[in-house]
């Protein structure tokens, strides 16, 4: 154990702090937008709210993303962008909800170093929020450039009907606009000291099917050269006609007044979008409990088939080195919250568990399905109770299986493949919240090496799980190692120095959810 701790500690010291030669990278970079001033941002170099597509709005609004046009003047790239309309965010300070959102933001060191290459590797993350909701400056990019002596890109994309619109032929803009944002970092990296032969794209929950997106979607596949999958969200995604068919409902409600419809009475697409586009943004910013549509769908297009399908057909990018993993606990905060925000000690009533799991299994399956799903959970329900059982199958349902699955599929296929699995708690996690610890979402702080959704103070376990596991994450984009390999899988788990640990990446109970998964 003792030599585990001093190897780990020895490769964070040298990763973490870079030796400088005395020549700082420039604040200002010439681009294919023009010219962009940067900033200092605690630590790191960083270019904050840089344009690459023109903003969405007026004939625009819903129209796949257009390339901006370079700028004779220099723009300032000191302040972070606006969000993309969405629905349930908390406020933060100089945070704003706009149209004009495509946006990202370079963090880079801020000085030259002593490596191997005088290029760096570059990360580009991509958030989650379940096309919903989120933004850029939830992941702030500095330490993880600074610390582990890399390039971090985060980007921004329009998201629920801005973004996944179904009406016409430009459906998924949402994924669209991040493949123009990974064609502009493949153009532009360089001149931030990146390497444009070294990108490995990683996002978490929707960030990180968004990751799986682009590793079946061919064009965008000269943009990266590795992918890190986490927490993998929702593996059964709706078709084209569902999308279609919710979301007219939904522009038909009277507040927003977009009921248009055809001599014979059918719904005039066009019509509705023409209605949807003359209104204020605002008005038409769904709630998130009517976006259940409003995300990537089987267009026949863009995505021809559930992501399942196309992994184990073999139909997706076979050069990129993969890595995906989940969180033990990812079904406890989604029980947390659909439950009505009670915790694992106060009573859940068998009513309002059954309620809750059936409806949620008939946004997209029929009640046969339902029915059986739901038979196959009761065990698990009557062993662990209303909220844990819950818990179980939310985690299952969205990440777990479809990620165990697909990581064996990838196996199949033969495509080298490395996985994770994050059971970590901090001692300072909030106690009123002790559940959550290793739910969904929460391994964030440690590649960030920050606080990002629940603010608490780092102990000396966390730093150094911190540290070990961003230096996992940007070991592999630079190097490709660092994670076990499949079907191992690294364990960042209660003990933050055991560098070494593995568990086996399986559950044999996700075989149930396999043709489900497939079924389009």
């Amino acid at each position: 154990m003792r030599i585990a701790i001093i190897i780990a500690a020895l490769i964070a010291t040298v990763v973490a702090q870079p030796l400088c030669v005395g020549k700082e990278y420039p604040l200002s970079v010439s681009t294919t937008v023009g010219q962009v001033q940067g900033t200092y941002y605690n630590g790191s170099r960083a270019f904050l709210g840089i344009p690459f597509a023109k903003p969405p709005v007026g004939s625009l609004r819903f129209a796949q993303p257009v390339p901006i046009e370079k700028s004779a003047t220099t723009l300032d790239a000191t302040r972070w962008p606006n969000s993309c309309f969405q629905a349930s965010v908390t406020s933060t300070p100089g945070y704003t909800q706009s149209e004009d959102c495509l946006y990202l933001n370079v963090f880079t060191p801020p000085c030259r170093t002593f490596t191997p290459s005088p290029k760096l590797s570059v990360m580009v993350f991509i958030h989650g929020g379940r096309y919903w909701t989120g933004y850029s400056q939830q992941f702030p990019g500095d330490l993880l450039a600074s610390e582990r002596n890399t390039v971090v890109v985060t980007i921004q994309y329009r998201l629920n009907i801005f973004g996944f619109q179904s009406y016409d032929s430009n459906t998924n803009n949402g994924l669209r606009d991040q493949q123009l944002a990974l064609k502009w970092v493949k153009d532009n990296i360089e001149a931030f000291g990146g390497d444009a032969s070294s990108i490995t794209i990683f996002g978490e929950s929707a960030g990180g099917s968004s990751v799986l997106y682009h590793l079946l979607m061919p064009a965008s596949y000269p943009y990266y050269n590795r992918a890190i999958l986490q927490s993998t969200w929702q593996w059964i995604i709706p078709t084209l006609a569902n999308s279609r068919a919710d979301t007219v409902a939904w522009a038909a409600q009277s507040k927003i007044g977009c009921a248009n419809v055809t001599t014979t009475g059918a719904p005039n697409y066009q019509a509705i979008l023409a209605c949807l586009r003359a209104l204020p943004a605002s008005k038409i910013n769904p709630t998130t409990a009517e976006a259940n549509f409003m995300l990537p769908m089987v267009d026949n297009s863009l995505i021809t088939t559930l992501p399942l399908n196309s992994i184990k057909n073999g139909k997706y990018n076979k050069n990129a080195d993969i890595a995906i993993g989940h969180n033990y606990d990812e079904g406890n905060f989604m029980a947390y919250s659909r439950l009505g925000f009670k915790t694992p000690d106060q009573t859940i009533l068998n009513a309002t568990y059954l309620s809750v799991v059936n409806r949620t299994l008939l946004v997209y399956l029929d009640q046969a399905a339902a029915n059986f799903l739901l038979a196959q959970y009761e065990p698990l329900r009557n062993k662990l109770g209303n909220y844990y059982g819950a818990a179980q199958f939310f985690g299952d349902y969205y990440i777990t299986c479809g990620s165990i699955l697909a990581a064996k599929y990838f196996s199949d296929q033969k495509t080298p493949l490395f996985s994770y699995i994050y059971n970590y708690s901090s001692s300072n996690y909030p106690a009123v919240e002790y559940f959550l610890s290793a739910s969904h979402g929460n391994e964030l702080p440690y590649v960030f090496l920050q606080p990002i959704y629940t603010p608490y103070p780092f102990s000396i376990a966390d730093d150094f799980m911190a540290e070990r596991m961003s230096s996992v994450w940007s070991y592999f984009a630079r190097f490709k190692f660092g994670f076990a390999n499949y079907p191992t899988a690294s364990y960042f788990g209660p003990n933050p120095y055991g560098v070494f640990d593995t568990v086996p990446y399986k559950k044999d109970f996700c075989n149930i959810w396999a043709k489900y998964y497939q079924l389009y």
